[in-house]
């Protein structure tokens, strides 16, 4: 059993050599990926610059409800006589906090909208994409979609992770009988016509990075499978496996579960075609 994007660390611990890359059949010429990974890194730089990180969004927040709460109680004469200077002053630097946060958080999303700098970076990053795109041949009505990433070890004919999965991020469209994925830098072509299954099968892993526009917290990802613990660290209950042969070798495809939908919808009807060729082939054995 072979995995794409998958790579076998069984027999080499030190192997940086993923399964699959005979699959890999268009690629960004070196000058063109160069530039256009110096574009990417150039804006992902600035980035981090241009928005709050969510410990300062937490105390923002901390500190509004606590000057809202006391001041309520000021405004309705709820407060101890003895407590008024406390409750005052809890008051006084909760809202007086909470607005400073804010307004610090309003300028630097500003900033990050009108400083030239930023701007450039996003709208480079933007062509470079867009021109990646366009010589990988990739439609402009190609799917997100996440497949994982991993190391494996094979022991006994069972297949163990050697370490967390990574999510990676995917162009996805069909292509007449095969099923192309790109990362923007390369796309592999994947033939549908030997496609023998699609199934979900449990796996517990740790899951490393996030790639949706929203939380990992929301309920649609957890029916899926995701569990988020309370330091934010990320496991997977359950993926899903897209499984075909291919020159007699078993290889198999795995992504999220919440990305199900997706691979049914590109599949469709290829299984069935699949399945009948089988039948057909089989009855003219039996002759």
């Amino acid at each position: 059993m072979k995995y794409l994007f998958g790579t076998d660390l069984s027999a080499d611990r030190n192997n940086k050599t993923p399964d699959g890359l005979q699959y890999r059949k268009v690629t960004l010429p070196t000058e063109l990926e160069t530039s256009v990974q110096s574009r990417r890194d150039k804006a992902e730089k600035l980035e981090p610059f241009t928005y709050f990180p969510k410990w300062l969004k937490a105390l923002k927040w901390a500190l509004w409800s606590f000057g809202l709460l006391y001041g309520s109680r000021l405004l309705w004469g709820s407060v101890a006589p003895q407590r008024l200077p406390q409750t005052k002053w809890i008051t006084g630097v909760g809202l007086a906090g909470g607005l400073l946060l804010s307004l610090t958080e309003g300028l630097r999303h500003l900033d990050g909208a009108v400083r030239p700098s930023v701007r450039q970076a996003r709208l480079d990053r933007t062509s470079a994409d867009r021109e990646a795109k366009s010589w990988l041949g990739v439609p402009a009505n190609a799917k997100k979609l996440d497949a994982l990433v991993f190391d494996y070890v094979v022991e006994n004919g069972t297949m163990f992770f050697a370490g967390p999965c990574r999510c990676l991020g995917l162009q996805a469209y069909r292509r007449a009988d095969m099923l192309c994925l790109s990362d923007g830098e390369a796309v592999w072509s994947l033939p549908l016509t030997h496609v023998t299954g699609l199934r979900s099968i449990p796996c517990q892993t740790a899951l490393e990075g996030w790639n949706k526009g929203d939380s990992p917290t929301l309920e649609k990802y957890q029916k899926a499978g995701l569990r988020v613990a309370k330091d934010k660290t990320k496991t997977l209950d359950r993926c899903c496996v897209l499984v075909w042969t291919d020159e007699g070798e078993n290889w198999q495809l795995l992504f999220p579960a919440w990305e199900r939908a997706k691979i049914e919808a590109m599949i469709r009807g290829q299984r069935q075609k699949n399945d009948a060729r089988l039948r057909e082939r089989q009855g003219a054995d039996l002759q």
